[in-house]
């Protein structure tokens, strides 16, 4: 369904309950649309650029389909491709590639309106994540190490699991090692404080890039290494 809102024709959706707006893009000047470009390397040989349109900032729930001949391209080094839609306002294209300081690109083409082509930034160095144990007590510290180490990026760990809270951390520094300490995860069933189940562990290396100033000024452009690991977390 489409209704007219002044210059924008919206649609709706809905989604888990919630409710996602959808714009055209021939309906939005190029400062209205925050880019919110992420690349991730989650292998040694592949890297996925995803682009995600908003209008209102990362926080909307406004997405900007590009349409009139409007497109969005990837770029690393001589290979560009066009980027393509994976849900509404959300634009991919993977590469082949994820060596430190790897170059991406991504360009916005318009037809009518100003494009936005100076989107770009580098890789961080891969790194491979080591779990100190495969099963540990919620009571008990944890370390996780990984090499290489040493860097300017930024770390951090994602632990999820079905019984416990998912906890994110991040770590003071590229040291190559880090302690969970006892106590961090908690139980999501406090009836059930007993259960046990696999944690996922991801750990992340991240820089940030530079987006086109004719975008929206909450545009953004970051770039991850990524790599898990598991554990089992008991009682």
């Amino acid at each position: 369904m489409k209704r007219q809102f002044g210059f924008a024709l919206f649609g709706y959706a809905l989604f888990l309950g919630g409710c996602t707006e959808t714009v055209d893009s021939t309906n939005i000047k190029t400062p209205g649309i925050a880019a919110t470009i992420v690349a991730t390397a989650d292998s040694d040989t592949s890297t996925t650029v995803v682009a995600t349109l908003q209008v209102g900032g990362p926080s909307s729930n406004t997405y900007v389909n590009l349409e009139a001949g409007d497109q969005i391209f990837a770029t690393n080094g001589t290979d560009r491709k066009a980027m393509q839609a994976d849900g509404e306002g959300v634009y991919v294209a993977t590469f082949a590639t994820a060596v430190e300081d790897a170059d991406f690109a991504v360009d916005l083409q318009r037809t009518v309106e100003a494009d936005a082509p100076a989107n770009s930034g580098t890789l961080p160095a891969p790194l491979a994540l080591t779990v100190g144990a495969s099963a540990v007590s919620r009571d008990a510290d944890i370390t996780f190490t990984w090499t290489p180490s040493g860097s300017k990026d930024n770390v951090s760990l994602k632990l999820s699991g079905s019984c416990i809270f998912s906890k994110t951390i991040d770590v003071p520094g590229d040291t190559g090692t880090h302690t969970v300490s006892g106590g961090t995860l908690q139980p999501t069933n406090s009836n059930m404080p007993g259960d046990s189940c696999d944690v996922t562990v991801d750990i992340q290396r991240s820089r940030a890039g530079t987006t086109d100033p004719g975008f929206d000024t909450e545009s953004t452009f970051m770039l991850h290494q990524k790599r898990s690991g598991t554990f089992t977390s008991t009682p």
